[in-house]
């Protein structure tokens, strides 16, 4: 799993997978909405038991449309929440990753 850039994704950084099969590496596929947003995606890294996969998001309470304007004390609640975009650590069920292999 690795993260690039402007590859024509969903956002501007995307996370994708390829595998080594028999010692060549299969086209690289994008992991699924989901997993990547319209935010950037970055640092995959899988869990040492291989259940897991880890990465870092820059989503935030922006990136969807908001159904109306924000009062100053909401976009300040909002802004110092988890979803603030600066940041976070996400975790999915490497098995989600590990399905791309069989799909055609």
């Amino acid at each position: 799993v690795f993260a690039a850039f402007r590859r024509g994704g969903i956002g501007s950084q995307d996370l994708y997978v390829s595998f080594n099969q028999h010692g060549t590496w299969t086209p690289s596929r994008i992991l699924p909405k989901g997993i990547n947003s319209t935010a950037r995606e970055y640092t995959p890294i899988g869990s040492p038991d291989g259940k897991y996969l880890y990465f870092t998001s820059m989503r935030g309470f922006t990136d969807d449309s908001l159904p109306r304007r924000l009062t100053l004390g909401e976009w300040r609640d909002s802004s110092q929440s988890i979803r603030n975009g600066n940041g976070n650590v996400y975790r999915v069920p490497l098995s989600a990753v590990l399905a791309l292999r069989a799909a055609p």
